[in-house]
């Protein structure tokens, strides 16, 4: 046998990757099996010791965001692949919206205790609070360039990306179900986006009369608790809140 060839500090740190995304990995697959994870079985499931976590990891909260970043990661990618103008132009922006939605909500699903944990830890994790806003900045930045290039091609509605862009990433944080998405109706989304001077160039209107909340008394107008000196404003209160308001 020839002599082994010698461990260039390449080989070292390659190895050190290999073993880190093993962990990372390791601690993801633990915290969607039980929602939580420790040393011991992180370690058994890379195929490493105790030791070797602690190595990589100084403590658990530190593998809970590398985790969580890993996640992250990957809701990012599986964004980009579903909101693309190639799809808008194919499915139209309803369809494409409804799918986008949809596989996010089976991520989420899927996820659930990755997120339960580190959501759980948010206010006090920094690292946590760092990958999280890292991840949001680099999806709004990608909807912008994606909404101006689609305003350029007429797909979508004009006004400021940053603003759409934006708006469009709190519609998908808060669409993880179906049930909060309500699939069966058309899509707020696709009313946010689309250029059709029908939904974004009519006036807006007050609500009316049938809309109100308050104590307002329309087939008698008259004050509720009297008049203001101009005698042309009258007061209500509001039957929610109790305050005062001017009508």
């Amino acid at each position: 046998m020839g002599p082994r060839p010698a461990r260039t500090s390449a080989t070292r740190t390659a190895r050190s990757r290999r073993t880190r995304t093993a962990l990372v990995e390791a601690v993801t697959n633990e915290l969607r099996a039980a929602g939580a994870f420790d040393a011991d079985g992180v370690a058994s499931r890379a195929d490493c010791s105790p030791a070797t976590f602690y190595s990589h990891f100084g403590t658990k909260d530190e593998a809970l965001t590398a985790a969580f970043r890993l996640v992250l990661d990957s809701l990012l990618d599986l964004s980009a692949s579903l909101l693309t103008l190639d799809r808008i132009e194919t499915l139209g922006l309803d369809k494409t919206l409804i799918t986008m939605v949809d596989r996010q909500a089976d991520f989420f699903r899927h996820e659930t205790l990755v997120f339960r944990a580190a959501l759980a830890q948010l206010p006090t994790n920094r690292g946590l609070r760092d990958a999280y806003r890292s991840a949001e900045t680099v999806d709004v930045e990608r909807l912008s360039t994606l909404i101006e290039t689609g305003q350029a091609r007429g797909l979508i509605r004009l006004g400021p990306p940053d603003v759409l862009a934006n708006a469009v990433l709190v519609l998908a944080q808060g669409s993880i179900t179906r049930e909060h998405y309500a699939l069966t109706h058309r899509p707020y989304g696709a009313k946010l986006l689309e250029p059709s001077p029908a939904c974004f160039n009519q006036p807006k209107r007050g609500p009316r009369r049938h809309e109100h909340r308050f104590t307002i008394n329309h087939r008698r107008p008259r004050p509720a608790f009297g008049r203001f000196p101009s005698g042309r404003h009258r007061l209500g209160r509001c039957s929610q809140s109790g305050q005062l308001f001017r009508w």
